[in-house]
């Protein structure tokens, strides 16, 4: 992990237009990122490697009072689900899907997965029940033979300050 945090993923610009996003009204904010957000350091390219950005992305939401937040990310040639918590926020979930065209021999550790690894070729899914109260969101990992291969659901109240 970096620790000079003049090393950072998102440069001024990036973070006063994410800051603009999360202050607008919204339900549910998906945030596409191409290296995972929730994992523990795992010597690839990751939000883990720049303790000081991550925290800053919590400290953001946690300011703009963001409900409704969650992760997409890739690049790992595996996919799985992870839950990362931080004081003073929500569980911020993160959906890991990659790849449809390339496996890897093994999965890095990651104290924060909660789902998975699936090595096999697959996509992910998100899909979200808005005709229920409490809205549903579920995040799936589909094979290339269509075979789902993981699910976890969760309510929207659970990313809600």
């Amino acid at each position: 992990p970096h620790e000079n945090k003049d090393s950072t993923l998102l440069g001024a610009a990036q973070w006063a237009w994410l800051e603009q996003e999360l202050s607008k009204p919204a339900d549910l904010r998906i945030i596409a990122t191409s290296t995972q957000f929730s994992i523990e350091f795992n010597g690839y390219e990751a939000w883990a490697n720049f303790p000081h950005e991550r925290q800053r992305m919590v400290e953001l939401i946690k300011k703009t009072k963001a409900n409704g937040v969650m992760f997409i990310s890739g690049d790992v040639h595996y996919a799985e689900v992870s839950k990362f918590e931080s004081p003073g926020c929500y569980p911020l979930y993160d959906v890991t899907s990659s790849g449809i065209t390339s496996t890897w021999y093994f999965a890095t550790p990651n104290k924060y997965r909660i789902e998975g690894p699936v090595m096999e070729n697959h996509f992910g899914k998100i899909s979200i029940d808005w005709k229920q109260q409490d809205p549903a969101i579920k995040m799936e990992i589909i094979d290339i033979k269509d075979n789902q291969r993981l699910e976890h659901t969760i309510r929207l109240s659970e990313l809600k300050f």
